[in-house]
């Protein structure tokens, strides 16, 4: 990977990145693990989006809102809680 452009994550599961490849083309990643994409963020100096309206359930207005990656990967682990098993978030 040469020039990330941006990382977003849309739940606690899975996100996506885009960059510019050698040859100067743009490659979109989907669907890729949300933890790898804050650390791929966090290796590169980036932000991450918040993506949808999952994320008002943790206080934030989501809808591509910016935050540093060290926030992102708080609000993963907060989200898959949520999801799986046991955890009821109020």
């Amino acid at each position: 990977m040469y020039n990330l452009h941006s990382c977003y994550v849309v739940n606690g599961f899975y996100g996506g990145y885009s960059y510019r490849d050698k040859h100067g083309h743009s490659v979109m990643v989907s669907y890729a693990d949300a933890r790898d994409v804050v650390k791929l963020a966090k290796e590169h100096g980036q932000q991450v989006h918040l993506a949808g309206t999952n994320w008002q359930r943790h206080g934030y207005h989501g809808w591509g809102q910016p935050v540093d990656a060290d926030t992102a990967a708080l609000l993963i682990e907060k989200d898959r809680q949520r999801l799986v098993g046991g955890y009821k978030y109020e």
